[in-house]
Formats: structure tokens, sequence, C-alpha cells
């Protein structure tokens, strides 16, 4: 608190000063970004003009060292709770990856096999994966599909014009001789819950069709459930949605704090780390290291059963919510199943590459219990989807277990990136 008490009151007048127009520039930053009117240098002027803030306090102060890094602090501090909270204008529990990221990995070893080169990895200003930019507002001549889904539709380990959604939209051009945009709003580890959530935050920029791949997610979470809940009633190991619309379950109320707090969507951190990656070539090395702490996951000493009939209630109520939601906007919306390496016919090579089962837990589930779950989910998503109007598209099978497509459990690298896209572009076409 003496740091506080040091300030005098001209210093406290600055503070509130450079605070207040601190508070404008992020109120502002919100229909620039919701408007898709600001570009990464509009991004990296604001970050720019917040540390010239910053540097601007320090020379008039010309105080001790303790006082300057308390209005530094407090200046940071300002920074990081203003932006992110009023980031967007949609949904608090809305999720994105950070808007206007571009880096590079170089991913090296054979953790992950199926790569080559330098991936380039970049996000337009909403923090959707696009391969061209995107008139938000104003989508003229264009049939415009958004694709919703987890880590296999995110694919953050391939460059932007090698993930099935790129490659998907030079198809679809190729056959409808059109212009065609898929968006990809895919995001690491989410679920059927926060699917929801972004379909509705996406029809806002009129979609002609959606496409949903989905699924392991929410299988993972249904084993956890499982036996977390062993003792209790299946009602307390599930989240469903209330009769309200803002689905206020503990994984939303996580989802909206950790987001309010992402000091990724900061301005100094976008001004930084986009001036950091205009400056140098800096590229990141990935040498596999987050997979291989857990892979082998079926040589867990700790080895349970599990079998079931039918997804889970949390699952069953936000795809069949989903779905409703589809026909009341009267969206196409098109379900995918998820391709699994959880088969008999798996390659020794990809078995011993195997994390999520489940993943970052002590035990695992046998081979045979867990194809029987992965094909409950994708035969329950595809049947559902389809007896309601839906269309459907089943590659949950067609994608060989081996590690030409797959380097894990699920995720595709460049050939099953390839394939994913050659298998629903028949589904779109029919």
């Amino acid at each position: 608190m003496k740091l506080f008490y040091s300030l005098s009151r001209p210093q406290w007048l600055l503070i509130g000063l450079l605070f207040v127009l601190q508070l404008l520039l992020g109120l502002s930053y919100v229909p620039l970004v919701s408007d898709q009117a600001i570009s990464g240098v509009g991004i990296l002027t604001i970050g720019a003009i917040e540390l010239l803030l910053c540097l601007v306090l320090i020379a008039i102060l010309k105080a001790k060292y303790s006082t300057t890094a308390t209005t530094v602090f407090l200046l940071l501090l300002a920074n990081v709770l203003i932006t992110p909270v009023s980031q967007k204008s949609a949904s608090e529990t809305f999720i994105t990856l950070p808007p206007n990221q571009d880096y590079k990995i170089r991913i090296v070893g054979d953790v992950t096999p199926g790569f080559s080169g330098i991936t380039r990895i970049t996000t337009d200003d909403h923090g959707f994966r696009v391969t061209h930019p995107v008139d938000y507002k104003n989508k003229g001549d264009v049939y415009r599909i958004f694709a919703i889904g987890a880590s296999t539709t995110a694919q953050m380990l391939l460059s932007d014009e090698k993930t099935w959604t790129a490659l998907l939209e030079k198809d679809l051009e190729k056959a409808l001789g059109k212009k065609v945009e898929i968006i990809n709003t895919g995001i690491n580890g989410v679920r059927a819950e926060q699917h929801f959530i972004t379909f509705e935050n996406i029809l806002q920029y009129s979609p002609d069709a959606v496409i949903f791949l989905m699924g392991i997610n929410d299988w993972s979470k249904h084993i956890r459930d499982n036996f977390l809940s062993q003792g209790a009633s299946p009602a307390q190991s599930v989240e469903t949605p209330g009769a309200s619309d803002s689905g206020q379950g503990a994984s939303a109320r996580f989802m909206r704090l950790a987001n309010a707090f992402d000091v990724r969507k900061s301005l100094i951190w976008l001004g930084l780390t986009g001036l950091r990656n205009r400056l140098f070539d800096f590229v990141y090395v990935d040498d596999g290291s987050y997979y291989s702490n857990q892979n082998n996951s079926l040589a867990r000493k700790d080895i349970r059963e599990f079998s079931t009939s039918t997804v889970s209630e949390n699952y069953k109520a936000w795809v069949e919510r989903l779905i409703g939601k589809c026909a009341e906007t009267r969206t196409r919306c098109v379900f995918v199943n998820q391709p699994n390496a959880y088969s008999p016919e798996i390659s020794e090579e990809l078995k011993v590459r195997l994390w999520m089962t489940p993943a970052e837990e002590t035990y695992t589930l046998r081979l045979p219990d867990l194809e029987r779950l992965a094909k409950v989910y994708n035969t329950w998503l595809i049947t559902t989807a389809a007896r309601q109007g839906m269309e459907v598209c089943d590659i949950a099978s067609a994608v060989p277990p081996t590690t030409d497509y797959l380097y894990d459990d699920c995720h595709f690298n460049e050939g099953g990136a390839r394939l994913v896209a050659s298998l629903i572009a028949s589904c779109l076409r029919r």
C-alpha cells in the first residue's frame, strides 16, 4: 500500500487521464473488431500507442522506481481487464482462437508423422482460420460455409492452406463453379455445448451452410463422468441445458472466466506478438513432447471397463438443441461424425501414439471398449440428425487407422486432411 500512498496528486491525475484514454481505446476496439474494420496494422498501432503511454508516463514522473512500477502496473492491469471483456459483441461464453495470429511451426522428430515443411498458422480479426480476407458485413456473390468443431477442425499443426477446410474450399469451388469461402471456427477441447454457442454467434454473418465435425471430446467427457460419478446418480455427473438460453453450467462459467482474462486478446499482447512476427522470421519448434509424454496410453497399468449403449444426456441435449436451432433458422447444417483410430485394424505404428484413452488420466480403457464407445457416438449423431431432416456425412469409418492419415487417436495429418476434404466434398455435392 505504501506504493500507492507515494503517488502525488498530479501523478494520480495523470494516471486517471491515461486510464480514461485506455478505456476509450478498449471501448473503441469493440466495434472495430466486430465490424471487421480493423487490420493487423491497426492492432499494431493501438498496441504501440499503449506502450508509448507507458513510456511517456515513466519519462514524466521521473520518480522512484516503486512509483513508476506502480503506475505501469496500473496501466497494464487496465489493459488486461478492459480489452478481453469488451472485445467481441457476442455471447459471453463464445470463445475463439486469438485474433490476428500469425506464427510458424517447424515439426521435428517422428512423434507426429505426416507433416512436411514449416507450418504457418494465421487467424483473422475474428479469431477464425481463413484462406483469404473475409468481408463479414457484405457477403456478395459467394457461397459462405462455416466449419464448427474442436481440434480436428482447428488443425493447429497444419498450415492454413493444408487444412481440410481449405482443401474443401478448393474442391467445392471447382464443383460449384463459383466462389466459396470456408470459415474455420474450430478451437481445441470444446464440446457440443460450445458448438451450439458458436453457431448462435456466426448466424449474424449469413452462412449458406454450416458443417459440424464433432464427438470425441464429448465421449471423452462421458468416460470421465462415468468414473467420477460411480456411486452417484447419473444426474450428478452431467450438465444439461437449462431453461435459459445462456447455458449456465460449470463449464460455461469456467469458459466465461477464462475468456474474460485471456491476456492473449489484450491490445499489448496483440501488438507485441504481431510486431515480433513481422520484424523477425520467428519459427516455433515443436518436437511433439506434449504427445510423447502421454503416448502409448493403452499400456497404462490401471485398465478399466466401460460400456454404454447410448450417448451422454449432456451430448444428447446439446445436439438436439443444435438441430432445433438449425431448423428454426432454416440453415443448411451438415453433421459429420469423427474418424478415429479405435479399430481392430489399427496399425502398430499408430497404436503406440494413442493418448486420449482418455487424455491426461492415469487409467485407460481397452481398445474394444473405445471402439464401441466411438461407434455409439458416431452412429447416434448420424442417425439422430438424419431422422430430424438434417444433412449428414458419415466419414468415421472411411479414414484408415494408420499414420498415413492420423498422427494420434483422431487428429489428421496432411494425408488425413486431404482425405477428409474429399469425403465431405462428396457429401456436399449430393
